[in-house]
């Protein structure tokens, strides 16, 4: 910079505003709470708490606003409330376990579950456990924050529904692009190595070798293609699903699965069959990319009104001393088996490996989710 514009910087005068303090009152923490009226009605939240031997409701505020009743309707605000009764029976088991986490395990822990509305409509809620205290009864309180999350959870399923078009449009063009240009390879390259034989004999095998690689790559496509779209799930059977899935990583891992099925399937819509499908693929491909499993067994059973899907193998495991696995894929499982109205169990196996588990209702004991079919 030129000596002239330095100083012509240095005359300039620096205008320096005067400090404005914002106060709220002489209370920090005081105003803080005062402001909760007004900003858990625009977060569609209510600070939450009950008695934690009965989860008897003590108090729920949900804050000033008449878009509060959207939230939570009034006979979920009234003290006395046993809260387990209006949980979705499907999220019954994981609600009673999170309720009853150490003090410890709070920090930043929260579950997605579903309640009962006085409509009999199904509400999707966050809950967070923020603390626990002690009543001079001696009683100990739960406190925490609940928030609606149904629109969250509406976005969640169009994210699910785009990813499983583009899955299948990727499936599509290895199939119908892809394959076929190998296809094409591999012609031409027979048609040579004809022609090789009678003038360069040398070069007939090592050619041979390589139309052989074409040929594997484009079966291992053609089955990665079909992973990516598994067309046949719109109408097969669960049993053929897992079948033609077994037949798929043995073309393309070289492992073959271990199938457990009963003789007898109960029915399962399309749908149903797309999410258990995408679920035991992810199992799968978990435990040979990171548990290095050598041996895979898909075992389903069925006991009444309730079904089972165990994947286990002989890997690595999950990682020690982890409160709960981790991963993108892993959420995603955790959210297809909400949408099929069960729930996900990760651990592992003695002497070795991982045992994935999705334990779901059959379709006649599933609640109406008000979801469309995957398309």
């Amino acid at each position: 910079m030129p000596a002239t514009d330095s100083s012509c910087l240095k005359k300039q005068k620096l205008q320096v505003l005067p400090e404005r303090k914002v106060v709220f009152g002489t209370h920090p923490a005081r105003d803080d709470v005062a402001l909760l009226p007004t900003v858990l009605p625009l977060m569609q939240a209510a600070v939450w708490e009950a008695w934690a031997d009965t989860l008897e409701l003590i108090s729920m505020d949900v804050g000033r606003c008449d878009r509060s009743g959207s939230l939570l309707d009034s006979s979920l605000q009234q003290p006395g409330l046993r809260w387990l009764e209006r949980v979705c029976l499907l999220d019954l088991r994981q609600v009673e376990a999170f309720f009853t986490l150490d003090e410890s395990d709070l920090a930043g822990r929260s579950i997605d579950y579903r309640i009962i509305l006085a409509s009999g409509e199904l509400l999707w809620v966050r809950h967070w456990l923020l603390r626990r205290s002690v009543s001079a009864e001696g009683r100990t309180c739960l406190h925490g924050l609940i928030m609606a999350i149904s629109e969250q959870k509406r976005l969640e399923w169009q994210c699910l529904r785009v990813s499983e078009r583009e899955r299948n449009r990727i499936g599509h063009e290895l199939h119908d692009d892809v394959c076929q240009v190998l296809a094409g390879l591999s012609y031409m390259m027979r048609v040579l190595g004809g022609r090789l034989a009678s003038e360069a004999p040398g070069l007939s095998r090592e050619f041979d070798e390589l139309n052989a690689d074409v040929v594997a790559a484009m079966e291992r496509t053609r089955s990665m293609a079909h992973g990516l779209f598994p067309a046949r799930l719109n109408y097969a059977t669960l049993r053929q699903a897992f079948q033609e899935f077994a037949r798929q990583i043995k073309a393309r891992f070289g492992l073959s699965i271990a199938l457990e099925l009963p003789r007898r399937l109960p029915r399962h819509a399309p749908e149903q069959i797309i999410h258990i499908y995408r679920i035991a693929q992810e199992a799968v491909s978990n435990s040979i990319r990171h548990g290095k499993a050598t041996a895979i067994r898909i075992i389903l059973a069925f006991s009444g009104s309730s079904a089972e899907l165990r994947v286990e193998d002989d890997g690595t495991g999950f990682p020690a001393g982890a409160s709960r696995p981790e991963g993108i894929g892993l959420h995603v499982m955790q959210y297809r088996a909400r949408i099929l109205g069960g729930h996900m169990d990760f651990g592992n196996r003695e002497p070795a490996g991982a045992v994935v588990r999705l334990k779901y209702p059959l379709a006649a004991d599933r609640p109406a989710a008000g979801e469309p079919a995957l398309s």
